[in-house]
């Protein structure tokens, strides 16, 4: 059943139960709240000279019981009027005969003279089959790392540490609202949306590789203390980057029935006296 969108972001993840449904009713909640991200949004499906006058979710298409997920009503400043219909997959692929009835209402729309669009945000390309369609229908195709791009673009331009800032006493609520979708985004649907690429994001990434050297490095140090001169054995074809290690594993433990010690950071079975470990 259509309703407006939820005014506050826990009442949005109240509403209804798993991640794809409350990420629409957040991400409604969001739009409905903030003038700048609903603009953004408009713009990235060619809406830019638009603004939304009304944001609601699950709204029936006239098709079926085919409904869409979010329904924003807009309108321009020569007072033009449309409406941006928004379909949303997370794991799930389109329903049997979703598509097919989407386009047969914005058919009877369009034929009406009313200015409907669709737009679907998917976690992955959609497939070719599916993609024929949704240009033939003229569909803006979004996947939720290009929406989290621009959430991320629209942040910068708020704030340089927006994710931090969205935290400090006196923030506002655009930038703390946003920001409580990005993280949903991150948790929840496992997205990477961590704020800027700062100065300390770049330095890390710059010693990456020598981090790795030093690893390494360290690694052969701990092969040594366990075992001093013992003998690595390496794959065939001499290519291998990976070492085995001879570590001599005499000790009371070989004299047990079954041969069988559990205690200690290493576990020895049978009654060999000599096992290796992999690092």
């Amino acid at each position: 059943m259509a309703q407006p969108a939820a005014g506050y972001m826990m009442s949005a993840l109240g509403r209804r139960l798993g991640p794809e449904d409350c990420l629409t009713e957040l991400m409604a909640c969001v739009l409905a709240g903030d003038s700048g991200f609903c603009h953004a949004m408009l713009a990235a499906v060619g809406l830019g000279d638009h603004r939304a006058v009304a944001v609601e979710t699950q709204v029936a298409t006239g098709q079926g019981l085919c409904t869409t997920d979010i329904c924003l009503s807009l309108e321009s400043d020569g007072r033009r009027r449309a409406k941006l219909w928004s379909e949303h997959k997370l794991d799930s692929p389109f329903g049997k005969g979703q598509l097919d009835n989407y386009e047969l209402a914005l058919d009877v729309r369009r034929n009406r003279g009313e200015r409907v669009h669709l737009q679907v945000i998917l976690a992955d390309q959609p497939k070719p089959q599916d993609r024929a369609q949704l240009d033939r229908m003229g569909a803006s195709i979004l996947t939720w790392s290009q929406a989290a791009d621009l959430i991320e673009r629209v942040q910068r331009g708020r704030a340089s540490d927006w994710y931090e800032a969205a935290r400090r006493p006196g923030a506002t609520s655009e930038l703390r609202v946003l920001t409580e979708l990005v993280i949903y985004l991150e948790e929840e649907v496992g997205l990477a949306v961590t704020g800027p690429l700062d100065n300390e994001k770049l330095s890390a990434l710059q010693n990456v590789d020598a981090a790795r050297l030093a690893a390494d490095a360290l690694l052969e140090r701990v092969a040594d203390s366990l075992n001093p001169g013992g003998e690595r054995l390496r794959d065939v074809d001499g290519e291998s980057e990976e070492a085995w290690l001879g570590v001599p594993a005499i000790g009371w433990w070989n004299e047990l029935a079954d041969g069988v010690c559990t205690s200690g950071p290493l576990r020895f079975v049978g009654s060999m006296r000599t096992q290796s470990i992999r690092l």
